[in-house]
């Protein structure tokens, strides 16, 4: 089995720290792929650094083809323990995505309401990340097939395999990225369930998760 790693720090985001060798079962094999401005060029005339990460985190089996699993960590997050790709494993079982039950929020729903509240009190976080972003037309493209109370997935961190259903997943969700809002999570379920993606929820807090040791020191961005 070929597993393959994914992060992205692009614009310089995160501090990036050094990952660790894996300790993987006989049979698999581990490759690390952390994609930065050297290795994943800026495309200034096109999208920023926050859509364009979009790419190798919704696309990787595009960029890195032919591997039997994926693992997606964002650049927040690292491989700081040794077994931490065995876990993924361990957790996903012969499922095709693997996905962290969103620890603060339940449903689509109190995602949408939580970003625009948090907007309306213009929270320094999210309005520098979200402020202008279409929010309400996509949860109307969301709410459109009734899908808004199904369950909140966090997208930290998750694996995956490049079945068909997945592929037509992210391709859907890279598309609503560009098309309405950078933020992740209010369309994950949606395309999830939309394409009967055949998935396994965790319920471990990705945010305090051991195997998924926070690395973001500092910003070095502040616009």
């Amino acid at each position: 089995m070929r597993v393959c790693v994914l992060s992205a720090n692009l614009g310089g985001y995160d501090v990036q720290v050094p990952w660790v060798d894996q300790v993987v079962p006989v049979g698999v094999s581990v490759e690390m792929h952390r994609f930065t401005d050297e290795n994943c060029p800026p495309r200034r005339k096109a999208m920023t650094s926050a859509l364009q990460c979009g790419i190798p985190k919704m696309f990787g089996w595009q960029l890195v083809p032919d591997a039997d699993t994926y693992i997606w960590i964002d650049a927040s997050r690292g491989l700081l323990r040794s077994d931490t790709v065995a876990w993924f494993l361990q957790q996903a079982g012969p499922a095709d995505l693997l996905l962290f039950r969103h620890p603060a929020r339940k449903t689509i729903r109190e995602e949408y309401e939580f970003v625009k509240a948090k907007l309306a009190q213009r929270s320094p976080y999210l309005w520098q990340r979200y402020a202008g972003e279409w929010l309400d037309d996509q949860y109307a493209a969301v709410s459109r097939d009734g899908h808004e109370d199904i369950a909140l997935y966090a997208s930290t961190a998750f694996l995956y395999r490049p079945s068909p259903a997945v592929k037509a997943a992210f391709s859907e969700w890279f598309w609503h990225k560009a098309r309405y809002l950078l933020h992740d999570q209010l369309v994950l379920p949606y395309v999830v369930e939309k394409y009967h993606v055949w998935k396994r929820v965790i319920d471990d807090d990705v945010y305090h998760c051991a195997h998924l040791p926070i690395t973001r020191v500092k910003s070095r961005r502040t616009a």
